[in-house]
């Protein structure tokens, strides 16, 4: 794999970059406050206040200094807003496959946001970063994302079954991969 760490991306109505402690207040108002947003994405929980969101980037700003870092800010060109976030997690340099994750706020779910972020970052890694396999994995009660994952062209490879607890009742967890050949050809 060809690391580059987070590299600034744009799109017609995005630009992926990366966080600054001025994005506080946008990420909590927007996803990380929400509990079902924290929850679905498998982030750590809800914030609550703005000194835990600004503790948090501060940590995610530090560890941009490693090219093997990625996590972007979505920012909604057109406003500013600072509305989610995607990343690449799990790096596995020997068959240089890694997984992809994202949150968004409800605000601006169903505008195609996220597929466009996802396609972006699906472009860099392919391209940019010689990803061969690209993996993500959602909930079955998650919707929004399993049509983010079909239109970007991932694979349905497995379900566990009853995997996760959500709101008391059990649900499966889909895993999903894309290949750069795949991605290609399409």
């Amino acid at each position: 794999m060809n690391h580059k760490g987070t590299v600034t991306l744009e799109t017609e109505r995005l630009t992926l970059r990366r966080f600054r402690l001025t994005d506080a207040e946008d990420a909590l108002r927007y996803w990380l406050s929400y509990p079902l947003v924290t929850y679905r994405y498998q982030l750590d929980g809800a914030y609550a206040d703005l000194s835990s969101v600004e503790a948090q980037l501060v940590e995610w700003i530090n560890s941009y200094s490693s090219d093997h870092f990625y996590k972007w800010a979505i920012e909604e060109r057109a406003s500013g807003a600072c509305m989610g976030e995607i990343y690449l997690w799990d790096i596995n340099e020997e068959d240089a496959s890694c997984e992809t994750g994202y949150a968004l706020g409800e605000v601006f779910g169903n505008k195609g946001y996220m597929t466009e972020a996802c396609n972006a970052v699906i472009r860099f890694c392919f391209e940019a970063l010689c990803v061969k396999k690209l993996r993500v994995c959602t909930r079955s009660s998650n919707v929004g994302s399993q049509k983010v994952i079909a239109k970007c062209g991932f694979s349905h490879i497995k379900t566990d079954e009853n995997a996760l607890w959500e709101n008391g009742v059990q649900v499966d967890r889909y895993f999903y991969t894309l290949t750069r050949d795949a991605w290609g050809n399409a």
